[in-house]
């Protein structure tokens, strides 16, 4: 998958993000250089790295990092939450990580599994929410599956209001990285 090593883009100059909410826009070789040198202040061990994942470029960015540093991702709505806190401190993930800032949370190695690439979290309708565990193969599978189905190209253009924490707003970037194509992130709804 592209954006878990590095973009594949023929073109870096084609436009991977626009984020009107922001008035600004990134291209694949920028967001690519950003990735990278995020993920290199990750890459000491095999963190458990949780995100206030928002519809902005740095949230994006912090998501790619994090996957290229090989460590764990859990994406959250915000740190600011009851649920949120009672998973940090449940999970005492290695780093967290916002639009403003990573920290070091917990400094202690965890026992991740080595096939273990990210954590989603499911709605808790029957109780208390669980992780879902995917491997760096099932992202794959997945974005190429939608990819293929959809006849996702280059040149389409993904408006993306939905949380990224939601599954099907994650899907939306893996795949539109996954074909090489833009996205507009947002939480307008018109």
């Amino acid at each position: 998958m592209p954006f878990l090593n590095g973009f594949a883009v023929a073109d870096g100059s084609r436009v991977a993000l626009i984020a009107p909410d922001e008035g600004a826009s990134i291209t694949y070789a920028a967001l690519d250089a950003r990735a990278n040198a995020a993920a290199e202040a990750l890459r000491n061990r095999r963190n458990l790295v949780f995100i206030e994942a928002r519809n902005t470029i740095q949230s994006v960015v912090n998501y790619c990092a994090a996957l290229r540093s090989g460590s764990v991702v859990h994406l959250l709505d915000s740190f600011d939450t009851k649920k949120a806190q009672s998973l940090i401190d449940a999970y005492a993930p290695n780093v967290l990580m916002s639009d403003d800032a990573t920290e070091t949370f917990n400094s202690r190695p965890l026992n991740l599994h080595p096939d273990l690439a990210a954590l989603l979290s499911t709605s808790g309708s029957t109780g208390t929410p669980k992780f879902v565990k995917l491997s760096r193969e099932n992202l794959k599978a997945n974005a190429r599956s939608i990819v293929d189905y959809l006849g996702i190209t280059p040149a389409d253009r993904a408006l993306n209001n939905l949380k990224p924490h939601y599954s099907f707003g994650l899907s939306i970037i893996n795949s539109h990285f996954e074909a090489g194509a833009s996205i507009v992130l947002t939480d307008r709804s018109w």
